[in-house]
């Protein structure tokens, strides 16, 4: 299996350590829980992106695309029958937080995929670095990835 995570590419190195949700939380995380957020294809990561920060003008040359591989047997899928009803709510309600630290804490899988807020028939996939079967993903060169300015001037971004 594949996935990918964008980052800027000044985080390149560190971009698969958790550090950034760990800091803040997210959508599956609590403060203080390390976890590393990535997409099962590159155009979800890119709508992702564009979802969480709006104005990304600064996007056009600053970010990379790290794809990774991965065996089935590292990953579990949540189902969206199994999810809360607030499960898209914005900003992230504490029942999909608690459900991620849950994962991450018992190590039962090193991804879990997650359904996209974003493009709920798509996945996200959740990373625990700390999980012992961390080291068995594969993580790839970065690539430069150079946004189409029709993103950001159909949206009204620009």
């Amino acid at each position: 299996m594949q996935g990918w995570r964008i980052t800027k590419q000044k985080y390149s190195d560190t971009a698969f350590n958790g550090e950034g949700a760990n800091l803040k939380g997210g959508r599956w995380n609590s403060q203080d829980v390390q976890m590393v957020y990535a997409s099962s294809t590159l155009s979800l990561a890119t709508l992702e992106i564009l979802a969480r920060y709006g104005r990304i003008s600064s996007f056009l040359k600053s970010y990379v695309a790290i794809p990774f591989n991965f065996d089935k047997e590292l990953f579990l899928e949540l189902e969206k029958k199994d999810l809360p009803n607030d499960w898209k709510s914005n900003p992230p309600s504490t029942s999909t937080q608690l459900i991620g630290d849950y994962w991450a804490k018992q190590q039962t899988s090193v991804i879990l995929g997650v359904p996209s807020s974003t493009v709920p028939v798509e996945n996200n996939f959740l990373i625990n670095p700390a999980h012992p079967d961390f080291k068995k993903i594969e993580i790839l060169k970065p690539e430069q990835i150079n946004f189409d300015s029709r993103l950001f001037s159909c949206s009204g971004l620009t």
